[in-house]
């Protein structure tokens, strides 16, 4: 959005003082780029919580649903237009410079980003939840920004007014703010309650005291050894030194599963 301000503002050609916030648009451009990156570096896929099938079904059709709205619904008929000998909206009239910013930054960033990770998400890619949480909270956000904008221009009969585009951005703004809440539920639950960490290689957890009754568990893992808990009380031991051992799926599967999955030996 500040982009867009900076760069968009007619400065030489509309009367006006703007040049002078200059200093005032660029802090806020630096704070958000330096947050965003500070963010995503601490937040390591690994640690987040596993989504279900349903939720990354849900997030992909949305994020697919989005690119197709901007692409063709705000976008497609203002372009055909600006394309003709004379071309007649009046968006593009007055403002060229953020009518052709604004097409750059959907077209070329928003609509390839909801796309490719939409289709990760339906396809259950291990990097698609990360992405997804990130893009559907921006998206919403900025639908919550873009809905008022449109529907103080429709009070305003503003020229640019469109209550068909104010209708649709609103509308899509409350679907993604619930999907946004639904997809966003485990990342608010107790450090204990996940089911799961979504990747299958993360730091196991405490075992629980039915599967440390009967001696150690060990895994299929050819990776190099892990220590592992024994009995009740936790204490580290070492495959084979209690009467009975299990055996079978690796540790993450059967602190995730619990020991249907598990064999004596």
């Amino acid at each position: 959005m500040y982009t867009q301000l900076i760069v968009g503002n007619e400065y030489l050609r509309l009367p006006g003082n703007v040049e002078r916030f200059f200093p005032l648009m660029l802090g806020p451009f630096v704070l958000a780029g330096a947050i965003a990156l500070r963010a995503w570096t601490r937040s390591p896929a690994g640690q987040l919580p596993a989504a279900s099938p349903r939720a990354d079904r849900v997030a992909g059709v949305l994020l697919l649903v989005i690119a197709a709205f901007v692409a063709l619904g705000l976008h497609l008929p203002s372009y055909l237009d600006a394309m003709r000998d004379q071309p007649t909206a009046v968006q593009y009239l007055s403002s060229p410079t953020p009518f052709w910013l604004v097409k750059l930054m959907d077209l070329g960033i928003v609509v390839p980003a909801a796309i490719t990770v939409g289709i990760g998400a339906l396809r259950h890619r291990p990097w698609a939840p990360k992405p997804v949480y990130a893009i559907l909270g921006a998206y919403t956000l900025i639908g919550a920004s873009v809905a008022g904008m449109a529907i103080t221009m429709v009070v305003r009969d503003d020229p640019d007014a469109s209550i068909g585009v104010a209708t649709g951005v609103t509308v899509l703004c409350m679907l993604l703010a619930a999907v946004t809440w639904y997809v966003y539920r485990p990342l608010f639950r107790p450090a204990g309650a996940h089911a799961g960490l979504s990747a299958p290689h993360a730091a196991p957890r405490a075992l629980p005291a039915r599967l440390l009754t009967h001696g150690a568990v060990r895994t299929d893992d050819p990776a190099p050894a892990r220590v592992v808990l024994c009995g009740r009380e936790q204490r580290p031991c070492s495959v084979g030194s209690e009467p009975e051992i299990l055996v079978g799926v690796p540790l993450w599967k059967a602190l995730a599963d619990g020991d249907r999955h598990l064999r004596r030996e």
